[in-house]
């Protein structure tokens, strides 16, 4: 990771943890693009014995892809989006561990939603037991 991207993944699993000791849901949404960063948002979960699921989406329509990341728009005021040729030259390692994978290509919205709120229910129980 670079250094302003690795400082940016300390701060905000940091702040994850801090809302997961109050009894507050986190959703970490990153492009999580190397193994250590994911390895750092396990950590952060276990630190504070939270429930944890990886689920890595994937738009294995390159057409699609590249429309999506061309014609995004930015809510935020001077955000530089990276570019498609960014997405295509970034470094990016296999997940080695995953609990859902979803492609949005085939994917609605509602149908991701759903399997990803089945699939934190289903921790969520084990945790319980």
């Amino acid at each position: 990771m670079s250094e302003v991207g690795a400082t940016g993944y300390f701060v905000v699993q940091a702040l994850a943890a801090s809302n997961l000791r109050l009894g507050h849901e986190v959703i970490g949404d990153s492009v999580n693009p190397v193994e250590e960063s994911r390895q750092s948002w396990r950590k952060t979960a276990q630190s504070v014995d939270s429930v944890y699921v990886e689920i890595e989406l994937i738009c294995s329509d390159t057409n699609e892809h590249r429309k999506r990341a061309e014609q995004r728009v930015v809510g935020i005021e001077g955000l530089k989006q990276p570019s498609w040729q960014d997405i295509c030259d970034r470094h990016y390692e296999t997940w080695s561990s995953v609990d859902l994978r979803l492609d949005t290509s085939t994917l609605s919205v509602t149908e991701a939603v759903d399997q990803i709120e089945a699939l934190i229910e289903r921790r969520m129980e084990r945790k319980r037991l």
